[in-house]
């Protein structure tokens, strides 16, 4: 971009940057802006380094953008997973308080033979202390 029209991009910069009645205003920051913009569009090399920080942080901000789209896909099929379970281990429970055998539950909700026993056991020992099955 030919420096006269940075400079007339300046100037209504300059002029944009005043209040309703005309005062100008005086913010450092924007003072700073304007002349890293003057310094940037000036210098090919700098211009090349901010396209090249630019694209980096834009691919930065989209790899967290699909790594978060992914743990909360995976925290998703996790979750339901776990419901599957405790599916499974509501089932057993209901099963054994209508009397049905290990055999029968195993078949009946593909929990091993161990978790089953495992199941009953506890089972057993609440309704021992008297809190009661579940």
């Amino acid at each position: 971009m030919p420096i006269s029209r940075i400079s007339e991009k300046r100037e209504r910069f300059d002029v944009n940057c005043r209040t309703e009645d005309g005062r100008q205003i005086d913010v450092e920051e924007i003072k700073m802006a304007s002349e890293l913009l003057m310094s940037i569009s000036q210098d090919e090399k700098e211009r090349a380094h901010y396209r090249s920080r630019k694209m980096f942080l834009m691919d930065m901000e989209h790899a967290m953008a699909v790594a978060r789209d992914e743990g909360i896909e995976k925290g998703i099929e996790q979750g339901i997973e776990e419901g599957i379970e405790q599916g499974k281990i509501e089932v057993a429970r209901n099963a054994f308080a209508i009397g049905l055998s290990v055999d029968q539950i195993e078949k009946l909700t593909g929990l091993s033979r161990a978790e089953l026993e495992s199941l009953r056991e506890f089972r057993e020992r609440r309704a021992l202390s008297g809190v009661g099955a579940e």
